[in-house]
């Protein structure tokens, strides 16, 4: 329905986040990925330019009890690594947040004012070819 309200849709970029590394949500890298294709490849068919960014790797110590630091960093690299063959083997654009930021030291979790600068640079980047 979004695409159809903003069509047409030059780029669609889409990020997962880190919910998916909570412990009580227990994530399973390969559905996330497989997930992620599904919404992607509505994208495509709908003529957008598909971006897919693997989320920013988490930190230690992550400040928040619903992460178990020995399942959730692991994960998020698992991730990665799942979307990154994703993409390619589908033709979509990929971005690795670990390559431009890293989550705050603040919380081990969420981007600082400075990574989603960084990050934005990155994605226009990309767009911008």
């Amino acid at each position: 329905m979004v695409l159809e309200t903003h069509s047409p849709v030059d780029v669609f970029i889409v990020m997962l986040g880190t919910n998916d590394a909570k412990s009580r949500v227990g994530g399973v890298v390969g559905l996330a990925v497989a997930g992620m294709r599904r919404i992607a490849e509505q994208a495509a068919q709908s003529g957008a330019n598909v971006l897919i960014v693997a989320p920013a790797p988490m930190v230690t110590p992550i400040k928040y009890d619903e992460f178990d630091e020995q399942i959730a960093i692991p994960y998020c690299c698992e991730l990665a690594t799942g979307l990154r063959r994703m993409a390619e083997e589908s033709g979509f654009l990929f971005l690795d947040a670990a390559g431009v930021v890293r989550a705050s030291p603040e919380d081990g979790v969420h981007l600082d004012e400075a990574a989603h600068f960084a990050l934005a640079r990155a994605l226009g980047s990309i767009i911008q070819g």
